[in-house]
């Protein structure tokens, strides 16, 4: 394995995000004009490909990875993400928290010298806001008579919040010589965090009872933490009915990209990042 792919591989371990939060509303099967508080929680997994520019103490690595490179990099993999919504009439509130570790461990040996780097990266990710229902239309057959949830509608909302990101990576480094007596051990610590604001909006429609899709779209960034970031999701979802109470599965495609720079000269870090991929996953409402 040559020098660069080595270096490009535990770059992986040190950057790789797997999901981001505040992407997907959990529910495609919205109900407008209810007066009582509703809630819902959902699971999501992301099978997250990575393409751009990753710059530490000004070294600069280009990183064009599939979500199998990721997976080949990486020794162990822990992924959680979850999300609580609360909807009242056309308000809506989300919070919706993520957390990734992943580590690797590589090894070698020199003569009498043995040396392994382990490498551990921990992500964090959390999505933070509100939205409003600002239109919905009815469609098909239904569209002129006054009907519930089921029947066929396009909707429209806004939608205002904010992402953290949080990343660390850590790489622990030890050198043993024990024909000489001779041991050592480096570990080396670096975290970044920021706050991306964002607007956007999110148009869908359920186009029957257990059928509805779903296109999100927002911006952010503003300099405030990023210099820019967007996102895009789309999503089909299909409704049914688990245990008593309403449920969606969906599957569709992800797209985050984050502008973030901080620090110049030795210090500067920049993260210029586009994580894409599938989505898969499953919500129930309460």
């Amino acid at each position: 394995m040559g020098m660069r792919k080595t270096r490009v591989r535990w770059l992986l371990l040190s950057v790789m995000a797997a999901i981001t939060s505040g992407a997907i509303r959990p529910s495609l099967a919205d109900e407008p004009g209810t007066n009582k508080w509703q809630f819902s929680t959902s699971l999501y997994a992301w099978a997250v490909a990575m393409d751009g520019d990753v710059t530490i103490r000004n070294r600069t690595v280009d990183v064009d990875a599939s979500f199998s490179d990721v997976i080949e990099a990486s020794d162990s993999i822990f992924a959680f993400m979850a999300t609580a919504d609360a909807t009242k009439g056309r308000w809506g509130l989300f919070f919706n928290p993520a957390y990734m570790k992943v580590s690797g461990e590589k090894g070698a040996i020199l003569g009498p010298v043995s040396a392994s780097v382990d490498a551990t990266t921990e992500i964090a990710i959390i999505g933070f806001g509100g939205s409003y229902r600002i239109a919905e239309w009815p469609i098909g057959p239904g569209k002129n008579r006054s009907n519930d949830n089921q029947d066929q509608t396009v909707w429209l909302d806004a939608m205002v919040g904010g992402r953290y990101t949080y990343l660390k990576g850590e790489i622990d480094l030890r050198v043993t010589a024990a024909s000489l007596g001779l041991s050592g051990q480096r570990v080396v610590e670096k975290s970044k965090s920021w706050v991306d604001p964002f607007i956007g909006a999110r148009v869908g429609a359920n186009m029957s009872e257990n059928w509805s899709v779903q296109l999100r779209g927002d911006i952010g960034g503003f300099g405030v933490g990023s210099d820019f970031t967007w996102q895009t999701v789309a999503l089909v979802g299909y409704r049914f009915q688990m245990f008593g109470h309403d449920a969606n599965v969906a599957a569709g495609y992800r797209a985050l990209y984050q502008d973030f720079e901080d620090g110049s000269g030795s210090e500067r870090f920049v993260w210029d990042m586009l994580l894409h991929g599938p989505v898969l996953g499953l919500n129930v409402r309460f």
